[in-house]
């Protein structure tokens, strides 16, 4: 139905996280969560746009856990069938959390800054196969990984 739970260990709801009015129904098809973010990826379609919504987790007093949007990434692209959000990874670097974003149906990786005490998701590069590369056209994006510094696509 396009919503996201999150729980502790004994499984029970800690929260609900709808998607934004207008966004995909997709809500939830990619997640990624680590340190202080929560990222959920909403593969768009042509009838509604890609979204990707990046959650800052906090526990209340009573150990429940709560989100509060961070920010909300929209795909500003002109292919009509990106798939922007179709996978999603971060990893901490200090204040500072790297993220990816898959868009396999244009082939492409979008990375973002997310700077924790700025409070803002800064765009930095779109990583794309070499275009001589028979193999560039494979839905290149599809999965996504961040280990040390190193970035796996596939």
């Amino acid at each position: 139905d396009g919503s996201g739970y999150g729980g502790h260990r004994s499984w029970t709801t800690d929260m609900e996280l709808l998607p934004p009015r207008g966004t995909s129904s997709h809500f939830g098809a990619s997640l990624s969560l680590g340190g202080e973010f929560l990222v959920v990826g909403a593969p768009g379609n042509t009838s509604a746009p890609s979204y990707v919504g990046v959650f800052r987790l906090w526990r209340s007093q009573e150990g429940l856990l709560s989100a509060d949007e961070f920010c909300g990434l929209a795909y500003a692209g002109q292919h009509p069938d990106p798939r922007f959000g179709a996978s999603v990874t971060q990893a901490s670097r200090g204040h500072d959390t790297l993220l990816l974003v898959g868009a396999p149906g244009e082939n492409r990786v979008y990375s973002f800054l997310l700077r924790a005490l700025a409070g803002s998701c800064e765009p930095l590069d779109t990583l794309a196969p070499d275009p001589a590369d028979p193999s560039s056209t494979d839905e290149f994006g599809f999965s996504v990984a961040l280990a040390g510094q190193h970035a796996l696509i596939g």
